[in-house]
């Protein structure tokens, strides 16, 4: 008879035992599946980045090409030195978005760090880009920024300019995703 309940008090502690191991399996693979998303998530925030970035850069080339155009009537200007300019960004397409030089920015340099504080600042700058990749019926929306940066203006001859510059794009509130400001460069040259 001792034999069988010291044998039924052994069953039970290995119960305990397989729960146990069983739980920490769990917690082990709950663990990595999070960290899987906060990385995926991470990414996609920064392939937006990099997106609005190429976009801002195919607006600011859209209007060079414009300027440049022998049919075009307004003034040639595309940027002083060292401001940066709103970008006025439409879902469809870029032909539709422009540059809104009315709302800009003066800064001492074109240094990523300065650029990043005044545009997180400035809501004119400000563009909400929305997720639909976890449903249909939830939508997650960041908070991005963008903007054309002009850094230089060479006068190449005389009746050409070349503007050196950039479009800047960056996370507006982003705590703690370890996700940097993206500068797509743009050198274009100007008729006068």
């Amino acid at each position: 008879m001792n034999n069988k309940k010291k044998y039924e008090g052994l069953g039970f502690v290995e119960l305990i035992i397989a729960i146990g191991v069983a739980g920490i399996a769990v917690i082990v693979l709950m663990s990595m599946a999070t960290n899987s998303m906060k990385e995926s998530v991470r990414l996609e925030r920064q392939d937006a980045l990099t997106r609005l970035a190429q976009d801002g850069a195919l607006v600011v080339r859209k209007h060079v090409e414009d300027v440049n155009s022998p049919t075009y009537e307004g003034p040639p200007f595309i940027g002083d030195v060292n401001h940066c300019y709103a970008i006025n960004r439409t879902e469809d397409s870029a032909e539709d978005s422009g540059v809104d030089f009315s709302h800009f920015i003066e800064l001492g340099s074109i240094t990523l760090e300065d650029v990043d504080e005044k545009l997180k600042e400035n809501e004119e700058f400000h563009v909400d880009i929305i997720y639909d990749w976890i449903s249909t019926e939830s939508f997650i929306s960041d908070v991005y920024y963008f903007a054309y940066c002009v850094s230089a203006v060479e006068e190449t001859s005389t009746d050409l300019k070349t503007y050196v510059g950039s479009v800047i794009a960056g996370y507006v509130y982003c705590s703690n995703c370890n996700i940097s400001p993206y500068e797509h460069p743009i050198i274009v040259n100007v008729r006068e």
